[in-house]
């Protein structure tokens, strides 16, 4: 298990909830976590949740999550 700090990385996710963090695909001009992780590491995360127009609902989260390969953040 390795530590990954990595800059441009950002995903999607339509996850609810505090279980594991689905990924939904990175937006345009940033990585991946599959980019520059491998399953086991752990990375440091923010996330932040809009609602349907884009605009942030003020409901946020900060942590060190596990990718757990497959797309999939484990909080």
């Amino acid at each position: 298990m390795t530590f990954i700090l990595a800059d441009r990385v950002m995903e999607s996710a339509t996850t609810t909830g505090t279980g594991p963090f689905t990924l939904a695909g990175a937006y345009t001009g940033y990585r991946a976590f599959s980019a520059v992780c491998s399953t086991s590491d752990t990375v440091p995360y923010a996330i932040v949740a809009v609602d349907s127009n884009g605009n942030p609902s003020g409901a946020w989260e900060v942590g060190v999550g596990t990718y757990s390969g497959a797309n999939t953040l484990t909080r």
